[in-house]
Parts: C-alpha cells; structure tokens; sequence
C-alpha cells in the first residue's frame, strides 16, 4: 500500500508541477501581451502628437532669392554693366539701412546705373581689408580697404571714390 500512495503522491505532484508551468507560461504571456500593447498604443500617441505638431508648422517652401546686388571685393570692376556704383560696408554700421533706403529710391527711378553690394565682413573680402587703402589699383588683387567706400566703376576702373560722410551725400543725391 505504500508504493501505491508514493505512486500516487507522484502522480499528484507531476500534474501540479504541469499545472504549475502552464500557469507560470500563460502569466508570462500575459506580461508580455501587455507591455506589447503599452508600447503600441504609446508610440501611436506620440506619432499622432508629432503629426499634430508638424501640421502645425508652415511648411510651404521658401521660394529662393538669387542676390544679384551682393557681389564679393574681387569681383568689382568684372560686372557687365560698363557703369555701376558698388558700396563697399560692414553689415552692423549705423548707417546701413540709410545707405539702402537712399539705394531702393535710386533703384526705383526710371533709369539708373546698377548699384553693387560688398559685405566687407565676408570671410571672402578679408584678404582685402588693409591699414594702407589703394581704392583705385589697376588689378583688383591690388584693392586694399580699411572701412566703408561708394566707388563709381566706368569701363572697368574705379574713376570715383567716395568716403566718410561723402557716400550718404552722394546716395541721397542719387535719391534725388
């Protein structure tokens, strides 16, 4: 009789352990369904949220502007006009947007000579900023400037040379 109950207590005790892993398996299942459904369900959330947010931006291209007026220091006796003006500046002096507002009146006249922009802060121009000035050379590479100048090029040479509080005179005067 006593094999027969340590037969049985074996039995008993193969089918609680299968009991036992079936239950272990289904809660580890479970565990796993629900943090799969977390996941899920939060990152649909959050791509909602960004989509939200993006359609909020405006997204509508920029259409691009060419500068035609902004030209670098070695290039300013080779436009194609045969006449232009070309304001040589910093782009933080005081008297930028007097200088521009006197050039858009010009512009907006009839007929006028072409007027050029030289940003002498340009990382490009530094080669041509100097202590000692040479604002009318023969060769361009020969151009040294230490501040601000309006220069007048005629057939490819600089025939005028404005400085100082010339340049907003000679502007305002083309204004006119």
């Amino acid at each position: 009789m006593k094999m027969s109950k340590n037969k049985n207590n074996k039995t008993q005790i193969r089918e609680l352990s299968t009991t036992d892993e079936g239950t272990r398996l289904f809660k580890i299942l479970a565990v796993i369904l629900i943090v799969f459904a977390i996941f899920y369900f939060l990152t649909g959330y959050v791509s909602d949220y960004m989509d939200d947010r993006n359609n909020e931006t405006d997204n509508t291209p920029e259409t691009a502007v060419i500068q035609y007026d902004k030209i670098m220091i070695g290039s300013i006796l080779n436009q194609s006009p045969s006449e232009y003006y070309v304001l040589l500046n910093r782009s933080d002096d005081l008297y930028q947007s007097l200088y521009e507002s006197y050039i858009s009146t010009y512009k907006n006249d009839g007929e006028h000579l072409d007027v050029y922009m030289v940003d002498l802060d340009d990382s490009f121009n530094k080669k041509y900023i100097s202590e000692e000035e040479n604002l009318q050379p023969e060769k361009v590479s020969d151009f040294r400037i230490q501040n601000k100048a309006l220069l007048k090029v005629t057939e490819h040479k600089i025939t005028e040379v404005y400085q100082g509080d010339e340049i907003a005179s000679k502007l305002k005067e083309l204004a006119q």
